[in-house]
Parts: structure tokens; C-alpha cells; sequence
């Protein structure tokens, strides 16, 4: 072999090894770009999800509150108009009050006391 002969096949190759490492690099640049767009459209749907759950939770918050605030409302009004305008207390219990000497008292009627001299 005649040394033109061995740098011109090294040239070849070296050609060849170009191609291939630019092809490479042009493949992983068009990967890389795909990439960056799913990952564009991915970060707007997170950002869409945390909005949408934002709200979701200020909603539950504001019927929990308007739910509290109507139980309130509707139990000053009815303690209002049950008590006339009054301060509202409950009834008193009830008592049974026996007589001091019930458990001498027998059924049968008394005679008049009598009238001593």
C-alpha cells in the first residue's frame, strides 16, 4: 500500500465518522426539543390543576362558613321568637311536694277534735 493510498482510506473513514456523530447529534438536538415542548405543555396543565383545585378548596371553604353562618342566624332567630324578645331560659323542673304527715293519713274520715273542759 502506498501511503496516499492509506490516508486517503483514513480520510474516507473520518468522512463516514462525521456523517454519523453530526446525524447523531442532529437526531438527539430534534429529541431534545420534543422534550422541551412536552415538558412545556405538562407544566401548563399543572399549572391549569392548581388553580382548579385553588378554587375548589376556596368553595368548600366558603360553604362551610355560609353553612355555619345560617345554622347561627337560624338559631337567634328562633330563641328570639320563642322568647318574645326575652332572654331565653328553660323550664323549671317539676317538684312533687308531699304533705309532712301523708304516711299517717289513713282513708277513713276524721272526727272533729273535741273540746277539752
Amino acid at each position: 500500500m502506498s501511503p496516499s493510498k492509506k490516508d486517503n482510506h483514513d480520510l474516507s473513514d473520518w468522512g463516514k465518522w462525521a456523517n454519523h456523530v453530526l446525524s447523531e447529534l442532529d437526531r438527539l438536538n430534534t429529541s431534545i426539543e420534543e422534550l422541551r415542548k412536552d415538558l412545556t405543555s405538562v407544566t401548563i396543565e399543572v399549572v391549569q390543576l392548581k388553580v382548579k383545585s385553588s378554587l375548589w378548596g376556596a368553595m368548600a371553604g366558603a360553604v362551610t362558613v355560609i353553612a355555619i353562618l345560617g345554622i347561627e342566624f337560624l338559631k337567634d332567630n328562633i330563641i328570639s321568637k320563642n322568647s318574645n324578645n326575652q332572654q331565653f331560659y328553660p323550664p323549671a323542673p317539676c317538684v312533687h311536694v308531699q304533705p309532712a304527715n301523708s304516711s299517717t293519713q289513713n282513708n277513713s274520715p276524721q272526727s272533729p277534735p273535741s273540746k277539752l273542759p
